[in-house]
């Protein structure tokens, strides 16, 4: 979890910016709010998780790819 959280802060300097959570947390019920921070994020996979919840996605402008499946 740390891992992924120090790349993502150093993303914003990176215009390809990608973070799989996928299987990581697989309890997630809502989008995190400490994500939507992060607009520069072209990618998020949350796959494998029961995410039932979105709001605060419409924050993540550049956003072009998300799974949530």
């Amino acid at each position: 979890k740390k891992t992924k959280m120090k790349q993502l802060k150093k993303g914003n300097k990176n215009s390809n910016v990608n973070l799989n959570l996928n299987k990581t947390y697989s309890k997630l019920k809502k989008i995190p709010k400490k994500l939507t921070k992060y607009i520069f994020l072209k990618k998020l996979n949350l796959q494998n998780n029961e995410i039932s919840d979105t709001d605060g996605i419409e924050k993540l402008i550049n956003l072009e790819k998300l799974n949530l499946s």
